[in-house]
Order: structure tokens, then C-alpha cells, then sequence
């Protein structure tokens, strides 16, 4: 086929975008060595060319080693390494790769083919590079091409036509660099561009610069992956993935070698650091793909030590595409060759996650005692709630959301048993941010959200486990997971539990807006007792002696009912008749408050001030607060007093939050009020009781303020 003025065309389009020919570099191939050129020619055919120069690098030391020297082997050399390597198999697993000559399934291996090549070409008298230059225009030369093109995967005749230009013939190697450049200076798609069409006009085109055509061909090559600085997007982008297969390719081998892979069924996701170190695939097919991603992605790798957020570093996400290669490989029941469809996905994944300007962060937190409505996910706010419907169900949603998470919890699956479990799952999208910046924020987003529940509820729910990670299995970083400290069982020897629905949303919502407008001045303050009041009230919920979150909930108790005020007289007194008088309700009376905070506040004292006690006057302390039953087991009828004064921390949190709310509050969190006296006057007293109660009912959740529900003891199936 010719084209008017295609020649032309092209010449522009090397005027255009090529360096002036007087710095074109030369093309020097192997001039003395047959056998890297035969390996060469076949290796580089359909595939990524940075494999082809691993196993050349391979090559070369394997000669080294034995004190020869690869630039000047002939095919006879080639063929002794064969032997030596116990035939095609062993050569592959030594020096080369499984690729094969084509994509079909049955295809032979490359390092199979070279090796019928060299057999064929020996047994017609040929060896070395000299003689096959001497053979070329010669009726032998003929014979030496029709040889080749018999040795499957090479009738196409471009490895041949290749394998000409690496001994030193003048030719041009017409493969999807070449002519996707030719057919973008016609003006034409590269489809419709033939081998032979594109080689000719490459060949007329460094004629008129009077160039050697190899020159032109290598440095047309060097402009489309990017080499010379400008480069076609798409070759580039053909450039990098080839890079990275070359490093798959290069590093299963390494990681073979170890014992690495194949990985056991059992336990597929690796981590560099814990599975294997990053010296066992430290091979040079790493280092230039980590080159050649920070040259193409400056705004990510360039100086990260200098920069005070979004730090990146390659090396980290190559050992995250190696990772992720093993994992498909092991989970599509592939080989573990860098040619397969699962290691292409790894790779394609790699390029989707830097191209992209964002990237997406899940944190999972397995809870107890929190269900949902008809067993269905549930949204509310910031999170989603998924129920646990049958064994061993979280991890799987994890799994879905963090494909890389089973990695993260090291075989160990964690399954506390504390049901009903549920988990609670926060995402956002980030782009500049660390992800360790985004985790820390989204944990946040739950802990506010169990919060929220345990205020409105009363839910006695506690966090078990948590993994936060990205939402591919290619990332900047590893999920990370952490066993939380509820992950005990029945650590509170009592529940309450929670269920959850999307009408609950409004709930959240309201009083996660009163608590965001509570007007504490924390400007110079090392705490506030609002503060220490929720630190102490939600660490009552972890696991720990009971006597220590009796403690934390009376400190707690204090905090938000006195801790403001100066005047330390008479502390108990004056707590014992705020939270009788503001908390009363008819179910819950005053008197009981008040005697309820006498008994506890006299046991916390006891407990404070390490004065013994005997046991049977223990119990009696416990057995008399109202919520706990008599008889109770011990540690029990310990959860259940705990339990009281939690839910009257609760309650005296809301009372506050809302007495403290607007421009004219009745009860300010900064300042000195008269509270006592007020609450001695019978209009004031109905006003403070009366007025947190129907902010409440304004907001949607009124049945906060009432007493918590009786809760229930695990081992008796009548509550």
C-alpha cells in the first residue's frame, strides 16, 4: 500500500517530535553474540520489553559466573547453558520466564522456542554473529529465514527482522511502538498500518536524514515510552506496564526461591516485612520501575521527606502490585507467571489507583449488643450499620470493602463472641491526605457515632475490632487492624442491646448537634469537666474491674454536675439532690436517686480510700441499689450497680447538654451558678426539670431522658 506523501509525513513528525538526528544515540544490539540476540528476538515478541532485558541481565550473570563472557556467545555457548540447565524447563526457572510465544493456552514457552531456534539454526551450520551477517542477500541466508520463521510464534517474521538489526544488519523492528508513531503522523488509526508498510516508511525516512535506520527505529522507541522526556501517552503508558511486569516476572522467581509462593491456600495475602523482606525481590527489574514511576508521577514521589502531609514513596506501592499479583494469582488458582490475566489485572489496577486523584479509605468496627431492624444494613449519618446475620459474616463484609483486610488480620480471623455484632463502617474519599490522617478521623466518626447510641439508648455496646484500609488491593498502605479492648466476653456480664434502623437517623442527628453546640471553653484549659465526664463515661464501657469503672462513672457524675463550680462543701449532699431533682421521672423517683447515689457514693468511697470490706457486706452494699436483683451471682449483681450509675452519668449528660444550650442558658458549663439555690425553689426546680426534657422531645428523642430499660442477664433466660 502506499500513501501520497507518507514519507513526508513521517519526516515532519520526526522534525517534530524527535531530538535533531545529531543527538540520536547509536543502536548497538550484540555485534559478537548470536545467543543474545536470539534470545532477544524471540523474548521481546508480545510482551512487555523490559522482561526481555531481565532475562538478558540473568544471562549475562549466569555466563559471568563461569567466568564467560555472554557478549560474545555463540549459539553453541547458548545451547551448553540448555544443558547445563537440564534443557528448556531449567533454563526458564534460572534465566528466563514463563512467557509464551503467543496468548493462546497451549502456546510454547519462549525459553522453549529460543531453544528450538538455536538447535534449528546450529543444525544448518550456523553459530555465530559474523557468519549470519555474512549470510545475508546469500541463498543460505534465505534458508536461515525460512528456518526461523518455522520456530513457533516467529512466522509474523518481525523477531526475524529484529534479530537481523541486533547482529547488525540494517532493518526496523515494525512492533506497536513504531507503528502506533507512523500511523499517528498519517493521521490514521494504527490498525489499519501494516508491519511491512511501517518498516518501509521508517526505512525511507532515515534515508533522508541519512541516518543508520536502527538509529531512527531506537529512538523512535525511546520518544514513545517516555525515555527522551516527550513521549505518546499511550506507549508511555505501554512503557510502564511493561516495567511492572518485568518486575512481577523477575520477582516471583525470588519469591519461589524463599518459599514464598505458592502461597498455602490458608493464608494468600502477603505483607512485605512480615511474609518476606524487601532484599528478597531486590532485582533490577525493581529498581527501574521504581525510577520510571517517580519520573512519571512527579506530584506523588517527588521529595516525600519534605513534604508535611501526603507523603508517597514507589518502593511502597511496588511491593503493593507484587502483593496483590500473588493474591490473584492464588485466588484465580493461576501460575505464577508475570503473562497470566491475574497478574494484568494487579498491574492495571496499579496505574487506575496513581492515575487517580483520589482514592477511597473504609473504617470497620466490629461492635456487641448493636443489631438492626429486619437483620438489613442500616445508614445513619456518617455510618453504615451492617448486622451480623451468621458466623464469621463481618469479615467478609470487610473483605468486600478491603480486599487486601484478610492480610492485615495475619490468619487469625478475629471472632470474639459477645452478640449480637454488628459492624459499623465509615468511608471517605481522600486525595492529598495520608491515610493514616483519614483513618484517625473516620475511627473518630465511629467512636462519636457509639456515643450518640449509648447516650439515646443506653446500649451497653462495646468495640471488639477495628481495620481501616483503602478500597483496593494495590494502596499507598497496608489495612491496618487492631483488637480493641471489648473484644472480651461478656465482659460487662450484662447487656442492653440496640437496634437500629434509617428512621433513626433524625435521632442521631439532633442530638449529635446538641452535643457539637455545647459551649465549652477549652481555650488554655488542660481539660474540662464536660470532657473528662465523656472520657470517663465511655471508658466504663471496656473491659476492666468493676471497681474501677464505679470510679470512672462517679468521677464522671461529679464532673457534670458539680466539676465547674469552686465551692467544694458538702460535695455528696449537693450531688445526691441535683441528680435526685433534675433526673427524677415517674418510674425513676427522686427518693431512689438520691438513696441509689448515697449507696453507690459510700461504696466508691470505700473503694477509693482502700479500707477493707468483707464480702457479705459487699453484697449488701450492691443488693441495695434499686436496679440489682438479690441472690444475683457476685460479679453480676457488680455489672448491674455499675450499670445504675452509668445510666444516671447518661442522663445527667443529656440534662446538661441541654440546660447549657443557646445564648441565655439556664445552666452555663463556664461560670458560677447558683444551682442549689435555685433548685430549692419550687418553680425553678419544675422549670430545670421540666425544660431539658422537652428540648429533647423538641430534638425527636424524648425517651432519652427516661431511665434506661432493665438490661439483661445473659445467664438468665426470663429477663
Amino acid at each position: 500500500m502506499s500513501r501520497p506523501n507518507a514519507i513526508d509525513c513521517v519526516v515532519a513528525e520526526c522534525r517534530s517530535k524527535l531530538r535533531p538526528p545529531v543527538e540520536w544515540d547509536p543502536f548497538v544490539g550484540y555485534p559478537d553474540s548470536l545467543a543474545l540476540a536470539v534470545i532477544d528476538s524471540i523474548w521481546s515478541m508480545i510482551s512487555r520489553y523490559a522482561i526481555t532485558r531481565g532475562v538478558i541481565e540473568r544471562y549475562t550473570r549466569h555466563r559471568g559466573s563461569r567466568r564467560a563472557d555472554a557478549h560474545r556467545d555463540g549459539l553453541r555457548e547458548l545451547l551448553e547453558v540448555y544443558q547445563e540447565l537440564d534443557g528448556a524447563d531449567g533454563f526458564i526457572d534460572a534465566i528466563g520466564t514463563r512467557n509464551r510465544v503467543s496468548t493462546q493456552r497451549d502456546a510454547v514457552r519462549k525459553g522453549a522456542a529460543v531453544f528450538e531456534a538455536a538447535q534449528s539454526l546450529v543444525a544448518l551450520g550456523l553459530d555465530s554473529a559474523e557468519q549470519f551477517r555474512a549470510a545475508d542477500g546469500t541463498e543460505f541466508g534465505e534458508q536461515l529465514k525460512d528456518t526461523w520463521l518455522k520456530v513457533p510464534g516467529q512466522s509474523s517474521g518481525i523477531s526475524w527482522r529484529y534479530l537481523r538489526m541486533l547482529v547488525g544488519l540494517p532493518d526496523v523492528k515494525p512492533d506497536r511502538m513504531i507503528i502506533r508513531f507512523v500511523a499517528t503522523a498519517l493521521g490514521i488509526d494504527e490498525a489499519s498500518m501494516t508491519p511491512d508498510e511501517a518498516g518501509r516508511l521508517v526505512t525511507s525516512a532515515a534515508q533522508q536524514f541519512d541516518v543508520d535506520v536502527r538509529v531512527l527505529d531506537h529512538e523512535i522507541w525511546e520518544f514513545q515510552t517516555g525515555e527522551r522526556g516527550g513521549h505518546d501517552p499511550a506507549s508511555r503508558a505501554d512503557h510502564l506496564r511493561s516495567l511492572a511486569q518485568a518486575f512481577i516476572g523477575a520477582a516471583f522467581p525470588a519469591l519461589a526461591k524463599v518459599r514464598v509462593v505458592p502461597p498455602p491456600v490458608y493464608h494468600r495475602y502477603l505483607q512485605v516485612g512480615r511474609d518476606y523482606y524487601g532484599d528478597d525481590v531486590a532485582v533490577p527489574e525493581g529498581d527501574e520501575l521504581i525510577a520510571a514511576l517517580e519520573n512519571a508521577y512527579p506530584d506523588r514521589f517527588s521529595e516525600p521527606l519534605k513534604r508535611r502531609e501526603g507523603a508517597e514513596f514507589a518502593n511502597s506501592y511496588v511491593h503493593s502490585l507484587l502483593e496483590a499479583a500473588v493474591i490473584r494469582c492464588a485466588i484465580a488458582n493461576q501460575t505464577f507467571e508475570a503473562d497470566t490475566p491475574a497478574v494484568t489485572e494487579a498491574v492495571e489496577e496499579l496505574f487506575a489507583v496513581l492515575d487517580a486523584e483520589d482514592y477511597i479509605v473504609h473504617c470497620c468496627r466490629a461492635v456487641s449488643h448493636i443489631t438492626t431492624k429486619d437483620m438489613r444494613a442500616a445508614r445513619i449519618g456518617d455510618v453504615t450499620i451492617y448486622p451480623e446475620t451468621e458466623t464469621g459474616k463481618l469479615v467478609h463484609i470487610v473483605k468486600d470493602l478491603i480486599p487486601a483486610s484478610p492480610g492485615a488480620y495475619n490468619r487469625d480471623d478475629p471472632r470474639p463472641h459477645d452478640p449480637p455484632h454488628s459492624l459499623i463502617v465509615a468511608s471517605a474519599t481522600a486525595s492529598k491526605e495520608d491515610p493514616f490522617t483519614v483513618a484517625d478521623r473516620l475511627s473518630g466518626a465511629i467512636g462519636r457515632f457509639m456515643l450518640l447510641a449509648r447516650l439515646l439508648y443506653a446500649g451497653t455496646h462495646q468495640s471488639q475490632w477495628q481495620i481501616t484500609g483503602q478500597a483496593t488491593l494495590v494502596s499507598r498502605a497496608h489495612p491496618q487492624y487492631q483488637l480493641l479492648p471489648g473484644a472480651g466476653t461478656f465482659s460487662l456480664r450484662m447487656r442492653r442491646n440496640v437496634v437500629l434502623s434509617d428512621d433513626q437517623a433524625p435521632a442521631f442527628a439532633a442530638l449529635g448537634n446538641l452535643l457539637e453546640a455545647a459551649d465549652v471553653k477549652r481555650k488554655g484549659m488542660a481539660s474540662t469537666s464536660f470532657d473528662l465526664a465523656r472520657y470517663e463515661y465511655n471508658r466504663s464501657f471496656e473491659p476492666g474491674h468493676p471497681e474501677e469503672h464505679l470510679v470512672a462513672l462517679a468521677t464522671a457524675l461529679e464532673a457534670i454536675l458539680t466539676g465547674s463550680e469552686s465551692n467544694t462543701e458538702a460535695v455528696l449532699y449537693r450531688l445526691r439532690n441535683r441528680a435526685a431533682t433534675i433526673l427524677a421521672t415517674n418510674d425513676d423517683t427522686g427518693s431512689v436517686i438520691f438513696r441509689d447515689v448515697g449507696k453507690i457514693y459510700d461504696l466508691r468511697s470505700r473503694l477509693v480510700h482502700g479500707g477493707g470490706m468483707k464480702e457479705k457486706d459487699l453484697r449488701k452494699m450492691l443488693e441495695s441499689v434499686s436496679t440489682v436483683k438479690k441472690d444475683a451471682m457476685f460479679g453480676f449483681a457488680w455489672a448491674f450497680a455499675v450499670d445504675r450509675l452509668r445510666d444516671l452519668v447518661r442522663r445527667a449528660f443529656l440534662a446538661r447538654l441541654c440546660l447549657a444550650e443557646g445564648s441565655a442558658p439556664i445552666w452555663p458549663f463556664d461560670g458560677e451558678t447558683s444551682v442549689d439555690e435555685r433548685l430549692a425553689d419550687h418553680t425553678q426546680r419544675e422549670l430545670w426539670r421540666r425544660s431539658w426534657r422537652d428540648r429533647l422531645v423538641e430534638l425527636g428523642v424524648g425517651e432519652a431522658a427516661e431511665a434506661a430499660p432493665a438490661a439483661i442477664d445473659p445467664l438468665d433466660d426470663q429477663t
